[in-house]
């Protein structure tokens, strides 16, 4: 997106991309994530209840089972050609709809698609930069970061338990005109066998986010290239309480997802397929 159009943006109405709900949130329980998927299950039954059935009469001409090890069987029907109805056509949306005149007034004077007014919205009418990182967590203790800028692949390790970011899409950095798209891959492993690579915990503040810089084959990232981890570090700073609560409430619901599936097995059923000749049309 062109510098010069942002400008003349800022003065619209302001999207903040991933700002916090507007209720308190609070520590989730066992017994209360439990309740919140018990809920999220009966009305998703009830959903499935309610929803029109299509179905459609089969003339079964010939069956075949076919045992599979894992998982269900496969039943094969071929069946007569059915009279399947057309579909109905789906309704038709306004993509313009979501935004506002004076924004599609500014998208026609500087000839901004669709997509470009989307990225403007998303990423509160700042400078949009796409931030892609490489992380590994260890323990929760120690997060390795890498990241590719000016064509070298840089490395620092950071104490935040990088857990806390899943579900991040973006942040806007504190200098007013930037935002960070995060495009992040994030796996875990353990620390030992692998202390020797690492730095000790107690070589960072304890009391405040921070990394410590790899320097590899002679090669140290200068500021430029330090500046979106520096964003990235203020800004989890500055929303650490909530990113941890946020995770809390997650991994309690995950827990409460997984404690339902194990209470409730899925009923096995087998799969079946209905199929029929088509004739190809006549020339």
């Amino acid at each position: 997106m062109k510098i010069r159009y942002l400008l003349l943006l800022t003065s619209l109405p302001w999207f903040v991309a991933g700002a916090g709900d507007s209720h308190e949130l609070l520590p989730l329980s066992d017994a209360e994530a439990d309740a919140i998927i018990q809920a999220e299950v009966a009305a998703r039954a009830e959903r499935e209840a309610a929803r029109p059935l299509k179905r459609i009469e089969f003339d079964v001409l010939e069956t075949r089972e076919v045992s599979r090890e894992r998982g269900t069987n496969l039943i094969m029907n071929r069946v007569s050609p059915p009279d399947i109805p057309p579909p109905e056509p789906e309704e038709e949306t306004d993509p313009y709809a979501k935004f506002t005149e004076e924004e599609l007034e500014v998208a026609r004077d500087f000839d901004l698609s669709l997509v470009e007014l989307y990225y403007l919205q998303r990423t509160n009418y700042l400078e949009n930069v796409i931030l892609t990182l490489s992380v590994t967590i260890y323990d929760r203790e120690i997060s390795r970061i890498r990241w590719e800028s000016g064509g070298q692949r840089h490395t620092v390790y950071s104490n935040i338990d990088f857990n806390f970011m899943r579900g991040v899409r973006g942040f806007e950095a504190g200098d007013g005109r930037t935002y960070y798209t995060l495009l992040m891959g994030i796996g875990e492993e353990a620390i030992r066998g692998r202390e020797h690579l690492l730095p000790a915990s107690d070589s960072f503040d304890s009391e405040r986010a921070g990394y410590i810089v790899e320097s590899g084959d002679g090669i140290t990232p200068a500021g430029d290239d330090l500046a979106p981890i520096d964003a990235l570090h203020a800004w989890y700073r500055q929303n650490e309480e909530r990113l941890k609560l946020e995770c809390q409430r997650r991994e309690a619901l995950n827990a409460a997802w997984k404690r339902h599936r194990e209470a409730n097995p899925p009923v096995q059923r087998p799969t079946v397929i209905h199929f029929w000749p088509v004739e190809p049309p006549q020339r």
